[in-house]
């Protein structure tokens, strides 16, 4: 039988992003403080669009979306939009309209985000 002690285990040193500001995006946020047009620009983060693409999409200027991205990172408290991106994602469930079983969501989705139009696709205009 062996009686030797045990040998001490080194561990490896912390992670650096352990020091980073994480948003913890999972924690439930005030969704109901935002408008219904910026749920739907906040739903449209979430798939990777730029500006431009969802102010054409929603038929509303580039100007307006910009607004409602600055609202809407003030209302929830976050520092970018990709946390807000990020935050449609972890949170769709909560921000897309309630469907019947028959329709499918249109939303962020991960199989969805293939329908997407490929970057360089839509013409800026000047």
């Amino acid at each position: 039988m062996d009686t030797a002690p045990p040998r001490a285990v080194s561990l490896p040193a912390a992670c650096p992003c352990s020091t980073v500001r994480r948003a913890d995006l999972h924690t439930p946020r005030d969704l109901a403080a935002l408008t219904d047009r910026e749920s739907d620009v906040l739903l449209l983060l979430g798939t990777g669009l730029g500006n431009l693409p969802i102010a054409r999409h929603l038929g509303i200027t580039e100007r307006t979306v910009k607004k409602h991205v600055t609202s809407i990172l003030g209302k929830l408290d976050l520092r970018s939009r990709l946390e807000a991106g990020l935050l449609a994602n972890l949170q769709h469930d909560r921000l897309c309209p309630p469907r019947t079983p028959a329709e499918t969501c249109g939303g962020t989705r991960a199989a969805d985000r293939s329908q997407r139009p490929e970057a360089g696709s839509v013409a800026r205009t000047r």
